[in-house]
C-alpha cells in the first residue's frame, strides 16, 4: 500500500483494479501501464455501503494490536460458545486519533441474526470459554497460528495476532453487564451503552 493513500486503484476506462494492499511498486506499475494503454491514469476509489447493523464498539484502545487481538479474541469466544461461523461476525478497526484505536465487531446480516443479543445474554460465560480456548491452543503455538487465531480473512493482521495478548484483554471483562445509559433513537433504532471495565461497549 502506498503511504498516505486510501482506496482501490481503479482504471475507469477498462475497469481493471488492484488490491490496495499490493506493494507500492506493483501499484505504480499498474497506474503507469494503464496510463499508456488506456490513455488515463487510474485513480484511487473508496467503496462504501450505508447499512444499519447490530454491533459492539470498543474504544480508547492503546494500539492497533490491542484492537485486533481483543476483537479476534471475542469472535473466537462467540464461535466456540454459539452456533455460528467465524464470518458471522465482522471486524472493523478505526483509528480514533494518533495514539488510540477503536474496534467495531458487527453482525453483517441486514436486520441482525441475533448473534449480538446472544453474546450479551451470556456474556460472562462466553468470555470465560474464549479465554480457556485461547489458553489451550491445539497447535501449542507461541503467539498465534491457524489452530487458534489465524484465518485467511485476517491474514493482513497475522503479525499482530497474539493469543496471550487477547487473553489479557478479555480477562478484565469477566463480569456481568450493566446498562449504563440510553442514547436517543436514530431512525427509530434505539442505542444503549453498557459499561464494561476498562472499556465502554456501544450496542444498537
Amino acid at each position: 500500500m502506498l503511504e498516505g493513500k486510501l482506496g482501490y486503484p481503479l482504471c475507469s476506462v477498462c475497469g481493471a483494479t488492484r488490491s490496495p494492499y499490493a506493494s507500492p511498486k506493483e501499484i505504480e506499475n499498474f497506474k503507469s501501464t494503464h496510463k499508456k494503454t488506456c490513455g488515463k491514469e487510474p485513480e484511487d476509489f473508496s467503496f462504501t455501503a450505508d447499512a444499519q447493523v447490530d454491533a459492539l464498539y470498543f474504544e480508547n484502545l492503546e494500539s492497533r494490536e490491542d484492537a485486533i487481538n481483543l476483537a479476534e479474541g471475542l469472535r473466537i469466544a462467540a464461535n466456540v460458545s454459539l452456533e455460528m461461523d467465524p464470518d458471522d461476525l465482522q471486524i472493523l478497526l478505526l483509528a480514533e486519533d494518533e495514539v488510540s484505536f477503536g474496534v467495531l465487531i458487527y453482525d453483517p446480516m441486514p436486520g441482525g441474526s441475533g448473534i449480538i443479543d446472544q453474546i450479551l445474554a451470556d456474556w460472562k460465560n462466553i468470555i470465560e470459554k474464549g479465554i480457556v480456548t485461547l489458553q489451550h491452543c491445539a497447535g501449542g503455538c507461541e503467539d498465534s497460528c491457524y489452530e487458534c487465531m489465524r484465518t485467511y480473512t485476517n491474514m493482513f493482521y497475522h503479525k499482530d495476532l497474539n493469543r496471550h495478548k487477547a487473553i489479557s484483554l478479555l480477562k478484565p471483562m469477566q463480569n456481568d453487564l450493566k446498562k449504563g445509559a440510553i442514547i436517543p433513537p436514530i431512525n427509530s433504532f434505539p442505542f444503549f451503552i453498557i459499561r464494561i471495565k476498562p472499556l465502554p461497549l456501544l450496542i444498537r
